[in-house]
């Protein structure tokens, strides 16, 4: 028991003991519950479980992805960094915007807020304005990204094509095209 009071004096856990001695039970009570429903798997806010996104990816015979082409064949080729903003920012409205064009109103998180939770709390239904797209913001969203594009390349861009591309990979492991369908082209007003 001594060396367990030693190591707690020398950590940070005991210098938060030695100052405050509330805050340091309410966060030994979080730990203990966040480390005690992880082992039972129960899932309940504040506590969450930390292997939610560690799922293995199902194979599949084909992967999408999405490429984007600029002013007649550019390719945009964001380069690998440890810090991606410009892709995520990217990338991520992106296949959003290629989702709800295609059908809008399958949306499973906008499903969820107008048929269970606005019900569900009717007082706080005002909060989730802003939250689901609007067609209005779906019919805005191309000269934003044609604009966004101008801004990652440095210069002025007339054109986007937007290709959503499937691959999938031979027996050496090299990717084949599959299909190449354009799911939005911009030009210039």
């Amino acid at each position: 028991m001594a060396f367990f009071t030693k190591i707690l004096g020398q950590s940070w856990l005991g210098g938060v003991y030695k100052v405050d001695k509330p805050l340091f039970f309410i966060l030994t009570l979080f730990f203990s519950g966040t480390v005690g429903f992880n082992l039972l798997k129960l899932q309940i806010t504040p506590f969450f479980l930390w292997g939610m996104y560690s799922l293995k990816v199902p194979e599949t015979a084909t992967y999408p992805y999405l490429e984007l082409i600029y002013d007649h064949g550019h390719v945009l080729n964001l380069r690998h960094t440890w810090n991606e903003p410009q892709k995520t920012y990217l990338y991520g409205p992106l296949g959003r915007y290629v989702y709800d064009k295609a059908d809008a109103s399958a949306d499973p998180f906008t499903i969820y807020m107008e048929t269970v939770w606005r019900k569900k709390h009717p007082r706080f239904a005002g909060l989730t304005q802003g939250l689901t797209m609007t067609q209005n913001e779906l019919d805005r969203y191309p000269s934003w990204l044609r604009s966004y594009v101008s801004t990652v390349t440095g210069t002025p861009v007339d054109e986007v094509t937007v290709l959503q591309k499937r691959v999938s990979f031979d027996a050496s492991g090299a990717p084949v095209e599959v299909s190449s369908d354009t799911v939005l082209h911009i030009d210039h007003p």
